[in-house]
């Protein structure tokens, strides 16, 4: 009786390993989500904490666009979003005609976006943004430049910073036509997580 004892737990031995194979690597695998590019919520006016859009600027040309390295002051732009934002309105002002400018998407991004824990710094390469505007022969989806990041609130999750995106028309800056008007059909904040 004891020899066959021992050879039955042989035998179970022996089966676990074989079929090891076919179920052990799936069940230790742990889920890795792969990174990509994913839209970010494009509120206007963003609430602490969020990701989104502060202020679409139609900004005088900037040869030295450093300017956009930091905050830049509504009353400099010939039109930005009014006092209740919204991404479905009219800017407030009035853009000169054939006078250069350059547009500009002031936006938010928060720490689980924007922030790399790896290199504990704002990183670049974690935003972008999609601009299309026919009317100026944008697009689709062209990428805008970036400043660098300004007004961070803190390098812990909650946490928020902000970046201006710009384009400025390969340096020459956009020009409209007395009487022309311009549409911005699409602006896309996205991440990189």
């Amino acid at each position: 009786m004891k020899k066959w004892l021992g050879w039955a737990n042989v035998a179970i031995v022996i089966a676990i390993l074989v079929t090891t194979p076919a179920w052990m690597p799936v069940v230790m695998k742990p889920v890795v989500e792969e990174r990509s590019w994913r839209a970010v919520a494009a509120n206007a006016n963003p609430g602490s904490g969020q990701c989104g859009i502060i202020n679409v600027l139609i900004y005088p040309h900037q040869s030295d666009t450093s300017v956009y390295d930091s905050s830049l002051s509504e009353s400099n732009a010939y039109a930005h979003f009014d006092s209740t934002p919204s991404l479905n309105e009219s800017l407030e002002g009035n853009v000169p005609y054939n006078e250069p400018f350059d547009i500009v998407i002031v936006a938010q991004y928060n720490y689980t976006v924007a922030y790399n824990t790896s290199s504990n710094s704002w990183d670049h390469n974690y935003v972008r943004c999609l601009i299309t505007c026919a009317d100026l022969n944008i697009g689709p989806d062209d990428e805008m430049l970036e400043g660098e990041f300004y007004g961070e609130t803190g390098t812990t999750p909650g946490s928020t910073v902000k970046i201006n995106f710009y384009l400025n028309n390969g340096g020459s800056g956009y020009t409209i036509a007395h009487g022309e008007t311009i549409n911005i059909t699409s602006i896309k904040l996205q991440g990189y997580w």
